[in-house]
């Protein structure tokens, strides 16, 4: 009788901790699934702007490459909001390089894991020899610091603050400008 109750005890506790991990992952892929959730919806809320009325002037530039429409609105909407030109957004590489050559940015935010075939780092790959600083915003970091690590100016991780974006840009842009500054004097 002892034995039996031992092993029913036993066989419970097992069964309480197979439920106890399943919760536990539960509650690990609800907190990511919630976390771009909410991103998603912070974004929505900043894309009340249209973004059809964009004039492109030959101050400094950026591109927007993601290809989440809303999450790419946000970033437009936060950038000009915040007194920026936006080049795009560019949904696919084969955009933001039409993009690109039409508009050559000064700093590029990119997605790694854009639609089509050709992915964020070979956006990069072919944007940095133009002098275009590389801003990776993703969750796949572990791509972004391994294969873009060589071409990017800073790596943002999904989910973003808006203010860790413009610290990011602000950032970029003033070395970029540092560096311009060298070249000239060196040029002279």
């Amino acid at each position: 009788m002892e034995l039996e109750q031992f092993q029913f005890r036993q066989s419970g506790q097992k069964k309480v901790l197979q439920i106890i991990t399943s919760v536990v992952v539960f509650f690990e892929r609800s907190r990511h699934i919630l976390a771009d959730l909410f991103e998603r919806l912070r974004l929505m809320s900043l894309a009340t702007i249209s973004t059809s009325d964009r004039k492109l002037t030959a101050d400094s530039r950026i591109l927007v490459c993601e290809d989440d429409h809303l999450i790419a609105l946000g970033w437009v909407t936060l950038l000009e909001n915040a007194g920026y030109t936006v080049v795009g957004p560019a949904p696919n590489a084969e955009t933001a390089f039409e993009l690109a050559h039409q508009h050559l940015p000064d700093i590029a935010l990119i997605d790694i894991n854009l639609s089509g075939t050709i992915d964020g780092i070979s956006v990069a790959a072919e944007l940095a020899p133009l002098g275009v600083a590389i801003i990776f915003i993703t969750a796949h970091y572990n791509r972004a610091g391994t294969e873009g690590r060589e071409f990017a100016a800073d790596i943002l991780i999904k989910p973003v603050m808006e203010s860790t974006v413009l610290k990011a840009v602000a950032a970029t842009f003033q070395r970029k400008q540092e560096a311009d500054a060298v070249r000239n004097t060196l040029s002279e």
